[in-house]
């Protein structure tokens, strides 16, 4: 039975059984089900980075499923930089700041994605910052993913970007087929499925 305080639905199809591994991206997998295992007890924050399509939502949302499916009343939040960034801004307008402060400082395993979307947004890093420690304080479980390594990210605080050597930086490469091959209608979600294939690329 999964926990029904999951902030965000969760894409039922990206767990850990369905993932598929190989030497490019065993070592992020591994990091990421000891998280979701025993959340906010190693590794934390988890931090993952890589190119698109190779699995970093996939592994992700796994984490989320995994907990929300064993731990009942886990609050589970999911959501993008770029919904976090959107729902600062409307508590600030809506003066229910204070909501959105308790809404995320009480979850038990936070999952934000495509980190990258907060380059210029400096409030909203201050107060992902502040999330994080408090998360972090109460031994409460983070993992976040973007296209580049935190330092990487122009523009990122220094603070923010401190705050993730607490925890483990791993990367997700592209599979030495990858670039062989052409997809029609990839998925939405993590890693691309074999039945995706099309064709060898002649050229």
């Amino acid at each position: 039975m999964k926990s029904a305080n999951c902030i965000r639905m969760l894409n039922p199809k990206n767990i850990f059984e369905s993932f598929v591994l190989g030497n490019n991206n065993n070592f992020a997998y591994a990091a990421a089900l000891t998280v979701a295992e025993n959340p906010g007890k190693s590794f934390n924050p988890l931090f993952l980075h890589g190119g698109t399509g190779i699995g970093k939502t996939h592994l992700l949302h796994a984490v989320g499923q995994y907990v929300s499916s064993v731990k009942i009343d886990a609050h589970v939040a999911c959501l993008s930089a770029k919904k976090f960034t959107s729902e600062y801004i409307d508590s600030i307008q809506s003066k229910q700041l204070a909501r959105f402060h308790e809404k995320y400082r009480q979850t038990d395993v936070l999952l934000i994605d495509d980190l990258q979307f907060l380059v210029g947004m400096s409030r909203s890093q201050k107060e992902l910052f502040y999330v994080i420690r408090a998360l972090c304080a109460d031994r409460k479980q983070i993992v976040m993913a973007g296209n580049c390594a935190p330092g990487e990210v122009m523009e990122l605080e220094q603070r923010l970007v401190s705050c993730f050597e607490w925890g483990l930086e791993t990367s997700l490469q592209a599979s030495e087929r990858a670039p062989l091959l052409q997809f029609e209608n990839p998925p939405k979600w993590g890693y691309v499925p074999r039945e995706y294939a099309l064709r060898p690329r002649l050229s």
